[in-house]
This record gives structure tokens, sequence and C-alpha cells, in this order.
């Protein structure tokens, strides 16, 4: 997920998971120099919606709990997570939960109001589901893919 700061208005930052680092921000700057060695090819979906602070605390809140997290995929998982309602009361996120790169995207766009609520759990989404030629994303109302 690209995520600007209003600290470095003309830095790209993204949010991700990986085997070594788990949840963290990188600068765009700096992974696209990794273009065609740890990526052969990166996607961009914009969503055109008005931002709120609702939107804005919602992304913060679960960026601060996500931070840190580890990387897993664990096929298992695909099958047995639940959806809603694990994390604790004033968390959003579990104590010991990990994160696949797509998943952390699903979570972080059902924490936001941004996709709709379902019985789909975040793990269930591989990156494909996020691809132009697949997507099938059902999104809030008034919120559109550009």
């Amino acid at each position: 997920m690209c995520i600007k700061f209003d600290e470095e208005p003309n830095e790209v930052y993204i949010l991700q998971s990986t085997g070594v680092l788990g949840v963290h921000f990188k600068r765009f700057s700096k992974t696209i120099k990794n273009l065609g060695t740890f990526y052969n090819k990166l996607a961009l979906r914009q969503f055109d919606f008005t931002r709120t602070n609702k939107h804005l605390e919602k992304l913060d809140a679960f960026i601060k709990e996500a931070l840190g997290k580890k990387y897993a995929f664990k096929l298992n998982q695909l099958a047995s997570r639940k959806t809603v309602g694990m994390a604790g009361k004033n968390s959003l996120i579990d104590k010991d939960r990990t994160f696949f790169c797509s998943e952390l995207i699903a979570k972080t766009f059902k924490v936001c109001n941004i996709m709709e609520q379902s019985e789909n759990a975040s793990s269930n989404y591989l990156p494909g589901h996020f691809s132009s030629d697949k997507w099938d994303i059902s999104l809030e109302e008034g919120i559109k893919v550009v």
C-alpha cells in the first residue's frame, strides 16, 4: 500500500509485509531500485473517494498495531482464520497475528472501510485478487478504483 505523509510530501512510502522484516514501511524510491531483482512488476490501484478523518484515524491505528508483525503464509490458515471479532476489545489485530503481503492489504482495506465487510477472511486474499485482470473485490459505497 502506498502512503504519503505531510512531513515528506515528495516521498511515497510502501506499507508491506516481507519475509525478512515482516510488516514495515519502505521508501518507494528504494523499492524501485530493486525492480527486476526482487520485484518483477508493481501494480498500483488508486481509489477515488473522500478520505475522512475517520478513515485516516482507522488507518493510523491499524498501522501502529500492524508494524512489526511477522510475515507468514500458511495454506491451512486460508480455511481456518475467522474474519471479524478475533482481536481483543481495544485492538484491531491479535497480538500473535502474522501477515502475508496481500492479506495485509485486505485487512487494511477492511479496517478502513474501503472493502465491504464480508465473511471472506483477509487471509483468503492472494495477490491475484488485486490484479486488474481478476479484480473481484467489493468496495464500500462511494469508493471506486480509478
